[in-house]
């Protein structure tokens, strides 16, 4: 008699069948490859709760890396924004009849993405305000009319922004002038006739070393400035006036900081985590963002208090397409709260 040999409970060349079958449908569905970013958002988002705005929606991949940024008015209407390589994209994005679509394209060539800031108009939703660390000035873009201005002077340093009133933001550039850093302010409620120009305190006292890439030039409402950045070897370093006459000292924060929050506290967004400092430069908590975005901070007239916002944008490439499909989802929470999101 013929022995047949058993691989378990089932005959060696019928579990062989049964292998390569499932291999085969295996390899006929297509998955979309793991990504980082968006599992480093999970627990964020879980903690933020349902949505306030979600949709889904097909677009053309244009560029990778790709990002909503919604209006602070108008959560349909923003600016669709991506970084490749040297490579910034922007273009407007609306949502109407149950459907979104991007127009206006454009593309600006830009070493680096760092220092990212990008502030929507309080007054004007197709309006935007951009700087980054090597772009040496503040963009003005209109998604709307595809125009773009700019910002800008010479012995440019950095730049800056505060959230100032319900009703106005304050943008901030620094020019480096012999031995002086200058500081200009533009009162921002809607659009370019809406700025306010003037020429703020002049600080006769230099740091030791300026930083190589400067982040961020804010000064506070009390007249105290935050001067951060990368120094030539990379490290982080924030210098601090407490004042005028107050010869700066550095604080002990470890990121180079991208922006201060309505009520002071300091932030450092690298990316995949948003550091958040006390505006003595002490560490209070990380945010684990990923494909999370801090976003903006809008003020709640109806609630008196100030919401930050943040935006996750989810991307699945179509198979033998062009295009791609996408998840995008607008979470709010409370300034005040932020540290509930601490991992």
């Amino acid at each position: 008699m013929k022995q047949i040999r058993f691989f378990g409970d089932t005959p060696l060349k019928y579990a062989l069948l049964l292998l390569g079958l499932t291999s085969l449908a295996l390899a006929s569905c297509w998955h979309p490859p793991f990504n980082p970013d968006i599992s480093a958002s999970v627990i964020t988002s879980q903690k933020l709760g349902t949505p306030v705005w979600e949709v889904r929606t097909r677009l053309p991949s244009y560029i990778t890396r790709a990002y909503y940024v919604p209006s602070r008015t108008n959560y349909e209407q923003g600016l669709w924004i991506g970084y490749d390589n040297d490579r910034l994209s922007l273009s407007q994005f609306y949502y109407n009849f149950s459907k979104a679509l991007i127009d206006h394209y454009m593309e600006i060539t830009l070493p680096s993405d760092a220092g990212k800031k990008i502030i929507p108009s309080i007054g004007a939703p197709s309006v935007f305000f951009m700087s980054f660390s090597l772009l040496d000035k503040w963009l003005i873009y209109n998604t709307n009319n595809y125009f773009v201005s700019s910002l800008e002077y010479p012995g440019f340093l950095g730049t800056g922004f505060r959230y100032e009133t319900d009703t106005m933001d304050i943008l901030f550039i620094a020019q480096l002038v012999s031995d002086q850093i200058k500081l200009y302010k533009y009162g921002v409620a809607g659009y370019v006739s809406s700025f306010d120009f003037g020429e703020l305190n002049t600080y006769l006292i230099l740091p030791p070393e300026l930083p190589f890439t400067v982040t961020l030039a804010v000064p506070t409402s009390s007249g105290a400035l935050y001067l951060s950045g990368t120094k030539s070897d990379g490290s982080a370093v924030t210098w601090f006036w407490p004042g005028l006459s107050d010869t700066p000292y550095i604080l002990p924060i470890d990121k180079p900081l991208t922006g201060v929050l309505s009520d002071g506290r300091l932030i450092a967004d690298s990316g995949d985590r948003l550091y958040v400092y006390s505006p003595d430069g002490s560490s209070s908590f990380v945010i684990s963002t990923g494909a999370l975005h801090f976003s903006y901070e809008r003020y709640d007239s109806a609630q008196s208090r100030w919401i930050s916002v943040f935006t996750r944008t989810v991307e699945t490439p179509v198979p033998h397409s062009t295009d791609s499909d996408y998840l995008i989802s607008i979470y709010e929470i409370p300034t005040s709260r932020l540290s509930e999101l601490a991992r």
